[in-house]
């Protein structure tokens, strides 16, 4: 059925948009096709006119008094002109949802004929520039000459632009086009629309040549023990200084072991004797590392831009930080779902990339960043004032009647890139959870015990929301776990990742008892489960480690201090040995949806049991887990943007979309050999279509369009700032 002139494919692949009897310059190609990954999901038009997700979807657009339609059928579109119109876009068909990032290169092709010769205007458009001709942001366009016969046409562009997950291909049939029929009744025939990397950057995943030695790209303290991985090469290596190339240390990297997360054997090149201060990079006689410092504060200012992300992702308030200036988002009543009541939900974080702000990770973000304060040796004003951005918000979505906590606050859909105040649609407020409800409960009498010296009456705000979400939770024991309700399609934070409510309820009554000493809440922690984790699925050990420190104030049951105590190291132990067993020094059994995230969890479970009893290699461990993130890791990449030689520049975040520079200091999800969210449900195929099949650590793109492995979050911030500020970095 395909009509695809391969005599046209090699003449016209790598030069110009139409076919070589219409624009100069053509020559002839005489390879073969590379094999390419198409970028446009049903570009044969064999899935018809809709596939899943909403991809695959052509429409007919008529700004200029075109009278069309356009039509799929038999693995073709269609294009019926009746009336085109006096613009050249009169009748366009369009396909939404292209995926470019800036600084590529892209090859677009088309099969296309006509009943009648004539041009028409093939582009590539930005939706959000406007709706006409004049207003729209093209990024590339051409016109083309099309005839009765089947023609294949070729172009290649560079995205000039930032970077657009939501790009239009428009084939306009306007009759402003230069040739234009006698007749306007004729038809357009298009076929096997192909939009792909060129060859160069679709072989090059990453975007760069992978250097053969990965390194700490912020550095190390002379006292550090200091280890880089070399993938390939002799054994022997060098040090020198970048300033003047002059070499300053020399050794081998004799341990070999193979690496399951980079799929291949490495050599671990241990230089904890070389102690000069400066900057510098390794070499051997296949490549040479990214730089690093070797300085008494390698780590300066990292733990203050990390913390900082909160100011940026603060709602209801205008921001004034350099390109990242905004006016307030989300400053409107919202509408309860189901109902007619609206309700003032303003203040509070944006959760990631979008800007819903969701209970149970603003929870778990909370609770990361209180306990570093309740750990800590020294206190952070600084903490307080930005957790309580939050914590206000929260009340907030405490409903006064029944003390249920609504689980989220966002428009029906995660929307276009914008910036706050620019963002479209009604606020709603999706129903109560059990889950919501419970972590409100848990962190508002975490946070009772943090605030109730320096800010009483807030503290006893809390405490009385505290127990009147427990009394929500009494009344409720079986409640249905949260599921988007019809017509709400922002994430979810629901029943596919977190099937039960226990653990919430458990680190609730952990809360409660520490912080009044009511027998009853005592009876809940003893009765004989014991819950653990520090993910938003996952919270019981913020409850065990409140139980630990601070819950002999009324009396502990030393049954159940010895459990928890044993449980937790035993945990620690399991970390360690996933360490051992991989030469990157971290514990990733799996990498799923926010692998960096486990990376920075195992590094504070560490830190914590090194808290509760003092072991050797914990703290050292811990640093391992975090060097993984800033680039001694396969792909030498540091996973903070604005951080490290090779730091993440094109973060899956609005603002930063929006903007062009990444806001600095944001931790991102990092490989993910699923390439799909947290569900598992919804399938990231930009990313799956480039690295499926590569080793586990290295399934990972730094672009805007790579939702599932680059996209930020609070939640990950929050963690990492607990574990920087416990290692004093």
């Amino acid at each position: 059925m395909k009509r695809f002139l391969s005599i046209c494919i090699m003449i016209c692949l790598l030069f110009g948009l139409a076919s070589c009897a219409n624009l100069p310059g053509a020559s002839v190609a005489t390879t073969e096709t590379p094999e390419v990954v198409n970028l446009i999901k049903n570009g044969d038009f064999e899935q018809g006119n809709i596939v899943s997700h909403g991809k695959g979807q052509y429409e007919v657009y008529k700004p200029g008094n075109g009278v069309g339609s356009i039509e799929v059928t038999d693995g073709m579109g269609i294009i019926h002109l009746e009336k085109p119109g006096p613009q050249v876009d009169g009748v366009q068909m369009s396909y939404s949802s292209v995926s470019l990032e800036k600084g590529k290169t892209y090859r677009f092709s088309i099969d296309a004929s006509c009943t009648t010769r004539r041009d028409i205007e093939i582009g590539i458009l930005n939706p959000a520039g406007g709706f006409n001709v004049e207003d729209t942001q093209y990024y590339w366009r051409e016109d083309i000459t099309v005839d009765t016969t089947m023609r294949t046409y070729t172009a290649e562009f560079r995205m000039d632009y930032p970077s657009n997950t939501h790009a239009r291909i428009a084939i306009n049939c306007g009759k402003a086009a230069s040739n234009y029929p006698a007749t306007d009744v004729h038809d357009v025939f298009v076929d096997n629309l192909v939009l792909s990397l060129v060859p160069d950057d679709a072989m090059s995943a990453w975007g760069y040549q992978l250097p053969n030695i990965s390194v700490d790209q912020l550095g190390y303290t002379p006292e550090d023990t200091k280890k880089a991985i070399v993938t390939a090469g002799s054994e022997l290596y060098e040090i020198f200084r970048v300033s003047d190339n002059v070499m300053e240390f020399a050794g081998k990297a004799k341990l070999q072991a193979m690496s399951g997360a980079a799929g291949e054997e490495v050599r671990i090149a241990d230089f904890s004797r070389f102690r000069k201060e400066g900057t510098f990079y390794i070499q051997n006689d296949e490549g040479r590392s990214l730089p690093f410092t070797i300085s008494k504060e390698p780590y300066r200012n990292v733990r203050s831009q990390v913390f900082d992300m909160f100011r940026y992702q603060q709602s209801g308030i205008g921001l004034d930080y350099g390109p990242w200036k905004h006016g307030a988002g989300q400053t409107a009543l919202a509408t309860i779902y189901g109902t007619d009541i609206q309700k003032d939900v303003s203040g509070g974080w944006y959760d990631a990339r979008d800007y819903g702000r969701y209970v149970v990770s603003g929870v778990q973000t909370v609770a990361d960043l209180l306990l570093a304060e309740r750990l800590a040796l020294a206190p952070d004003r600084d903490v307080l004032v930005e957790t309580r951005t939050e914590l206000e918000w929260l009340l907030k979505m405490q409903d006064p009647e029944t003390g249920g906590v609504y689980h989220k606050v966002t428009t029906a859909g995660k929307g276009d890139v914008s910036y706050p105040d620019e963002e479209e649609g009604e606020l709603i407020i999706s129903p109560i959870s059990s889950t919501a409800t419970a972590d409100f409960a848990a962190i508002m009498a975490m946070a009772y015990r943090t605030y109730r010296d320096g800010s009483p009456v807030f503290a006893q705000e809390m405490i009385d929301a505290s127990r009147k979400a427990w009394a929500w939770l009494q009344e409720h024991q079986e409640y249905p776990m949260f599921e988007n309700p019809e017509g709400i399609s922002t994430r979810e934070y629901g029943a596919s990742v977190n099937p039960s409510d226990t653990d919430e309820r458990y680190w609730a009554a952990c809360e409660l008892y520490v912080s009044t000493g009511e027998p009853f809440y005592h009876d809940y922690i003893k009765r004989g489960w014991i819950f653990h984790g520090f993910d938003w699925a996952n919270v019981g050990d913020f409850g065990n480690v409140s139980y630990l420190l601070d819950g002999s104030d009324y009396g502990q049951d030393e049954y159940t201090v010895i459990k928890i105590k044993n449980a937790i190291l035993n945990h620690c132990e399991q970390v360690r040995a996933r360490q051992e067993q991989e030469p990157y020094g971290i514990s990733l059994a799996t990498y799923d949806y926010a692998s960096n995230m486990t990376i920075v969890n195992d590094a504070l479970l560490l830190l914590v049991g090194n808290h509760l009893e003092a072991r050797a290699g914990y703290q050292a461990a811990a640093r391992e887990q975090i060097r993984y993130l800033f680039g001694k890791n396969p792909l030498s990449q540091s996973y903070l943007t604005g951080m490290g030689e090779n730091a993440v520049k094109s973060p899956a975040h609005n603002l930063s979309e929006r903007v062009g520079p990444a806001v600095p200091g944001m931790l991102v999800g990092g490989p993910n050999t699923s390439f799909t969210d947290a569900k598992g449900d919804v399938i990231d195929d930009y990313t799956k279509n480039i690295l499926e099949g590569q080793p586990p650590a290295k399934c990972y793109i730094d672009g805007v369009q790579s939702w599932s492995t680059n996209e930020p979050s609070i939640a990950q911030n929050a963690a990492l700032y607990f574990v920087l500020r416990m290692l004093g970095l």
